[in-house]
């Protein structure tokens, strides 16, 4: 199943480097980019819908919901996603995310 996931994970990274710009590229590649953060931007890409770091570990099943987030966090943090909404879950906070306007 992990090797699905993978190939799945892989063509939508593909996908997502198909369509940016060769500047995005540059800062992908200078931003030194875990694989998970690529995967994250990939799902994010294919998505609709913005979407929270555990809808996004439910998804990639790449990793755990601590990890998904702190990737998020540094993705967030390199200002290549946006929190666009915040939700109440179980007295805690859920929140979401899409892609940032290039």
């Amino acid at each position: 199943m992990a090797d699905l996931a993978t190939r799945r994970h892989l063509k939508a990274v593909a996908q997502l480097l198909e369509t940016v710009d060769h500047e995005t590229l540059r800062a992908i590649a200078a931003a030194g980019m875990h694989s998970t953060q690529l995967a994250i931007l990939a799902e994010l890409h294919q998505s609709e819908d913005s979407l929270s770091p555990k809808e996004l570990a439910n998804r990639l099943d790449i990793g755990s919901l601590p990890a998904i987030a702190y990737h998020v966090r540094e993705l967030e943090q390199k200002q290549l996603i946006t929190l666009v909404a915040t939700a109440p879950r179980r007295g805690a906070t859920e929140h979401f995310y899409r892609l940032a306007a290039s």
